[in-house]
Order: C-alpha cells, then sequence, then structure tokens
C-alpha cells in the first residue's frame, strides 16, 4: 500500500494480506493519496487507481432533555482531539437548518433562539478542529428531536 501527498511523494505505509489496513498517524485537514498493488511470491500486479480521503474529525451525538419548561436541554457526547462544536435546529426533518448553538471544550454549550410550545425541533451537530486559521468539519451526527412543552 503507497500513500502519496499532494505533490506526489511516494511513501509505502504497510502491507495486508486480506482485509483492512489502518493508516494511523494522520494529520486533521489533509488530503491523503493511496494506491495499492497485488503481489504474489514471483510477481506484482500495476499499481490500482488512486484514491483519496481528507482527514475529518469525528462526528458528535447528541441527547435532547425537555424539562417542564418551553427550554430543550442539549447534551453533546464529547470528542478527544476536537476544539468545539456547532449546533443546528429545523422544524422539519428534511427542511433547512440553521445554527443555533456553539460550544468549545472549555465552555459550556449556548444556544441562541427560544422555543415555541408544542412545535417539534429536529437538531444535528458537527465537531470541528482548527488547523491554521480554519476549522475542518466532521459530517453531521444524529439527527434528533423533540417536541417543546
Amino acid at each position: 500500500i503507497l500513500r502519496r501527498s499532494k505533490s506526489m511523494e511516494k511513501t509505502k505505509v504497510g502491507e495486508v494480506e486480506s482485509g483492512t489496513y489502518k493508516d494511523k498517524g494522520l494529520k486533521t485537514g489533509k488530503t491523503y493519496y493511496y494506491k495499492v498493488k497485488a503481489c504474489n511470491t514471483k510477481y506484482c500486479s500495476g499499481y490500482s487507481k488512486v484514491v483519496s480521503n481528507k482527514v475529518i474529525p469525528s462526528s458528535p451525538v447528541i441527547n435532547l432533555n425537555s424539562p417542564k419548561t418551553k427550554v430543550i436541554e442539549i447534551t453533546i457526547s464529547e470528542i478527544s482531539d476536537v476544539d468545539g462544536y456547532e449546533v443546528y435546529r429545523s422544524t422539519s426533518k428534511k427542511g433547512k437548518y440553521n445554527k443555533v448553538g456553539t460550544k468549545t471544550n472549555d465552555e459550556e454549550l449556548i444556544v441562541t433562539n427560544s422555543t415555541k410550545k408544542g412545535t417539534t425541533y429536529y437538531y444535528k451537530a458537527k465537531s470541528y478542529k482548527v488547523v491554521g486559521s480554519k476549522k475542518v468539519y466532521s459530517d453531521y451526527g444524529n439527527i434528533t428531536s423533540r417536541k417543546s412543552n
């Protein structure tokens, strides 16, 4: 298995007889390029097509708690090695989601916008890691909903 940098510098990263190979120690925000060749005791095939993947943070899981008030409490499962989270809300599972909250690992979740009684809200979140001066985002985590009391 060869890993290539964007400048096409080649690095052999491992061998595997069958199954999955896990490339470790990769940097968030960086794109890695791979190609593979098959070998037996005498010969090797040509290389596969190059495939690439950008390393992103893990997606967070959110849970909602609805006490006997108009407030919906949001809890985020914290992930090591991320700098923060953004929470999004919609009134439709497949509707437009707007950012309503942010959280860093050093602060509590701050959510803006109040809820309306009897309305079902859908929430999702993504984590981010700051690389240089830019945020590298995870995919969205689970979508969860709660009806406001």
